[in-house]
């Protein structure tokens, strides 16, 4: 099977979505798959990828600009399946693989929220099918008017994170004392970083240590009960130092790779019950699951974290169990190339149904 991976549009940044990317097209090549990247030359993607890539751009959103690198790339290669995976780069290569007679396109939705029906029409006309990383996403596509038959869920994975340093230096290095909880990612709104801060106003003796950049940094430094360090760069070593994980989205996560990381550590999580996050995990098994926006709620489950060791070696213990099982680089690279294969009629046959997609 020859794949390329379209991920064009974004010249700056290293988030979830280039990740999966980045992880997906490593594994694929290891299980012995012909994969390219379409990728900005010069991001930090590219920078990043390990397998061979296509020099071709789109600005972040639609411009004909980026249509004679597409159409030269199609008219002098054929793939058996194209996957575009950032909304801004759905719409150019999509009418410049048609142009060129390439078929097997399948377009990965990477966020839980529905298209608008104008959008999916289009889409749809474009597209052979349509993957969304959870099913909270393969849902959202549905909904916007996606035929459910073009449609299917398929969850991804990450690298698991290793910390390379002494747990105890990295506590002292950042501070942390006592039962310690760790926020990473985006400072700004719809990651519920404000309900998590206000959650620890109600918990003395609980510490939040919060690592990311937004907007919203300027604002949570000033508040005296909780610790924020901004973005760094050796995000497992501060994961593995910290006493539990900190997921608190107001909107519709799709399926988080903060999430997934932590899983990975073996950390016991506290998360917003959004999305794709209880497809992840289930409720007092691997997590502690809350209604999204409720500080209250969310201060109780960490309270019963700090209050409880044996429910946090056990909930951190069962997450990393089903890391490994089910999250793993390998696991994901088997079930979206199986995807691919049965939404791609192109895509040679070995492929199709192989290890499920859940």
């Amino acid at each position: 099977m020859r794949v390329l991976h379209i991920a064009s549009s974004m010249p700056d940044d290293w988030g979830g979505i280039e990740r999966y990317v980045a992880t997906l097209s490593a594994a694929q090549v290891a299980m012995g798959v012909d994969v390219e990247v379409a990728a900005w030359p010069g991001s930090p993607l590219s920078q990043r990828l390990s397998v061979p890539q296509v020099a071709a751009r789109v600005p972040r959103k639609f411009r004909w600009a980026g249509l004679p690198d597409y159409l030269r790339l199609f008219s002098s290669r054929r793939y058996d399946v194209v996957v575009p995976h950032f909304s801004p780069d759905y719409d150019v290569p999509l009418i410049a693989a048609r142009m060129c007679g390439q078929c097997g396109v399948v377009v990965t939705r990477h966020l839980a929220v529905p298209l608008r029906p104008a959008r999916a029409r289009s889409l749809a006309r474009l597209a052979d099918g349509f993957i969304g990383v959870s099913q909270a996403a393969a849902d959202s596509l549905v909904a916007s008017g996606i035929d459910a038959s073009r449609v299917l869920a398929v969850h991804g994975g990450c690298v698991p994170l290793v910390s390379r340093r002494d747990r105890s230096e990295v506590r002292r290095e950042y501070g942390m004392d006592g039962f310690t909880v760790g926020f990473f990612g985006r400072l700004v709104e719809e990651k519920g970083i404000m309900t998590a801060a206000e959650a620890f106003r109600s918990l003395p003796g609980v510490h939040l240590h919060v690592f990311g950049d937004g907007p919203l940094l300027g604002e949570l430094q000033s508040m005296p009960h909780i610790q924020v360090h901004g973005k760094i760069d050796q995000v497992a070593d501060a994961m593995a130092a910290v006493d539990a994980v900190i997921l608190p989205s107001l909107w519709a996560e799709a399926f988080s790779v903060a999430l997934l990381e932590a899983m990975s550590l073996g950390k016991p999580i506290v998360a917003s019950a959004v999305g794709g996050v209880p497809e992840a995990v289930s409720d007092r098994v691997e997590a502690l699951l809350v209604p999204p926006g409720q500080p209250v709620a969310m201060a109780a489950a960490v309270r019963s974290l700090a209050d409880n060791a044996e429910l946090s070696a056990s909930l951190g213990a069962a997450a990393r169990e089903k890391f490994y099982a089910s999250y793993t680089p390998a696991h994901m690279a088997r079930r979206l190339t199986s995807a691919y294969a049965d939404l791609s009629p192109k895509a040679p046959s070995f492929f199709r149904g192989r290890g499920g997609w859940g």
